[in-house]
Protein backbone atom coordinates (compact mmCIF):
# COMPACT_ATOMS: atom_id res chain seq x y z
CA UNK A 1 0.00 0.00 0.00
CA UNK A 2 1.70 3.38 -0.63
CA UNK A 3 0.15 6.70 1.20
CA UNK A 4 -0.65 9.69 -1.40
CA UNK A 5 -0.18 11.86 1.55
CA UNK A 6 1.38 12.25 4.47
CA UNK A 7 0.28 13.87 7.08
CA UNK A 8 -0.20 12.72 11.06
CA UNK A 9 -2.53 14.30 13.96
CA UNK A 10 -2.01 13.88 17.94
CA UNK A 11 -5.08 14.27 19.96
CA UNK A 12 -4.49 15.66 23.22
CA UNK A 13 -7.29 15.14 25.64
CA UNK A 14 -8.10 16.84 29.15
CA UNK A 15 -6.51 14.46 31.12
CA UNK A 16 -2.90 14.81 28.71
CA UNK A 17 -3.60 11.60 27.19
CA UNK A 18 -2.68 11.52 23.51
CA UNK A 19 -4.34 9.68 20.41
CA UNK A 20 -2.64 9.57 17.22
CA UNK A 21 -3.58 9.11 13.42
CA UNK A 22 -2.10 8.90 10.15
CA UNK A 23 -3.65 9.30 6.66
CA UNK A 24 -4.21 6.23 4.98
CA UNK A 25 -4.45 7.52 1.26
CA UNK A 26 -5.62 5.07 -1.41
CA UNK A 27 -5.99 4.91 -4.95
CA UNK A 28 -9.80 4.99 -4.62
CA UNK A 29 -9.92 8.25 -2.75
CA UNK A 30 -13.38 8.32 -0.85
CA UNK A 31 -11.82 4.56 1.12
CA UNK A 32 -9.14 7.29 2.13
CA UNK A 33 -8.85 8.02 5.86
CA UNK A 34 -7.89 11.29 7.35
CA UNK A 35 -5.40 11.21 10.43
CA UNK A 36 -7.93 13.26 12.09
CA UNK A 37 -10.70 11.04 11.95
CA UNK A 38 -8.37 8.22 12.64
CA UNK A 39 -7.19 9.37 15.77
CA UNK A 40 -10.39 10.65 17.17
CA UNK A 41 -11.62 6.99 16.25
CA UNK A 42 -8.69 6.10 18.83
CA UNK A 43 -9.65 8.58 21.02
CA UNK A 44 -13.28 7.55 21.37
CA UNK A 45 -12.50 4.22 21.44
CA UNK A 46 -11.18 4.24 24.65
CA UNK A 47 -13.49 6.17 26.54
CA UNK A 48 -12.23 9.89 25.99
CA UNK A 49 -14.44 12.60 24.94
CA UNK A 50 -13.00 15.84 25.49
CA UNK A 51 -10.36 16.90 23.03
CA UNK A 52 -7.99 19.52 22.28
CA UNK A 53 -6.37 18.76 18.44
CA UNK A 54 -2.78 19.04 17.31
CA UNK A 55 -2.11 18.17 13.74
CA UNK A 56 1.76 17.69 12.31
CA UNK A 57 2.83 17.69 8.50
CA UNK A 58 5.34 19.17 6.33
CA UNK A 59 2.36 21.49 4.67
CA UNK A 60 0.43 24.01 6.33
CA UNK A 61 -2.94 22.26 6.41
CA UNK A 62 -6.31 22.48 8.38
CA UNK A 63 -8.25 19.39 8.80
CA UNK A 64 -10.75 18.95 5.82
CA UNK A 65 -14.79 19.42 6.03
CA UNK A 66 -16.00 16.35 7.29
CA UNK A 67 -13.20 15.91 10.07
CA UNK A 68 -14.23 19.31 11.62
CA UNK A 69 -17.23 17.81 12.03
CA UNK A 70 -16.05 14.75 13.35
CA UNK A 71 -14.09 16.71 15.88
CA UNK A 72 -17.07 19.30 17.19
CA UNK A 73 -19.16 15.64 17.86
CA UNK A 74 -16.84 15.12 20.25
CA UNK A 75 -15.13 18.66 21.25
CA UNK A 76 -17.46 21.65 21.18
CA UNK A 77 -17.06 25.00 19.47
CA UNK A 78 -14.29 26.42 21.44
CA UNK A 79 -12.08 23.66 20.90
CA UNK A 80 -8.59 24.39 20.00
CA UNK A 81 -6.93 23.19 16.58
CA UNK A 82 -3.67 23.74 16.63
CA UNK A 83 -2.02 23.54 13.30
CA UNK A 84 1.68 22.69 12.97
CA UNK A 85 4.91 22.30 10.86
CA UNK A 86 7.83 20.05 11.85
CA UNK A 87 8.55 23.42 13.77
CA UNK A 88 5.86 23.77 16.32
CA UNK A 89 2.89 25.49 16.06
CA UNK A 90 2.07 27.98 13.24
CA UNK A 91 -1.77 29.09 13.96
CA UNK A 92 -3.98 28.61 16.74
CA UNK A 93 -7.86 28.55 15.50
CA UNK A 94 -11.01 27.97 17.57
CA UNK A 95 -13.41 25.09 16.02
CA UNK A 96 -16.35 27.02 15.31
CA UNK A 97 -13.95 30.10 13.14
CA UNK A 98 -12.97 26.26 11.15
CA UNK A 99 -16.64 25.20 10.92
CA UNK A 100 -18.78 28.56 11.62
CA UNK A 101 -21.88 26.74 10.95
CA UNK A 102 -21.55 23.09 12.38
CA UNK A 103 -24.59 21.28 13.60
CA UNK A 104 -25.17 19.03 16.59
CA UNK A 105 -25.65 19.60 20.48
CA UNK A 106 -22.00 21.39 20.53
CA UNK A 107 -22.73 24.23 18.49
Amino acid sequence: MRCLLNFGCCIRTTDNLLFVGANVGVIAFPSSQCAEGSAVGSMVASGEKEILIVGDGELFCFPCSNCRQVIAEFGNKNTLVHVCDLNGIKKTVKLCKLLPYGFGRNF
